[in-house]
């Protein structure tokens, strides 16, 4: 019996710790600035591409960028963080997404 009570203890404390690192600390998104975004995209998209313009989607947060090359169009997708108010933070940038 004392097995137990010492097991159930120690479940407790470990369940405790992952609770107030899951909880109390929050988890951070990494996130760059648009302006860093753009610099990254332009390095990696080839030279003789040619931008076709973009759009913004307040609803799900993200902004398209399309290129032409190739004589095929190319999509790169910028999603962007919320901030504490819900507001899409559009200065930053969460995830870079070549398609």
């Amino acid at each position: 019996m004392k097995w137990i009570k010492w097991y159930s203890i120690t479940c407790i404390c470990i369940l405790t710790v992952v609770a107030f690192y899951m909880f109390i600390i929050p988890s951070k998104i990494k996130t760059i600035d648009t302006s860093s975004a753009y610099s990254f995209i332009e390095k990696k998209v080839p030279s003789s591409a040619v931008y076709q313009g973009y759009k913004k989607n307040p609803v799900n947060g993200t902004t398209t960028i399309y290129y032409s090359y190739n004589n095929s169009t190319h999509i790169v997708r910028l999603s962007h963080p919320e901030d504490y108010s819900r507001e899409i933070n559009w200065n930053k940038v969460s995830n870079i997404r070549f398609d």
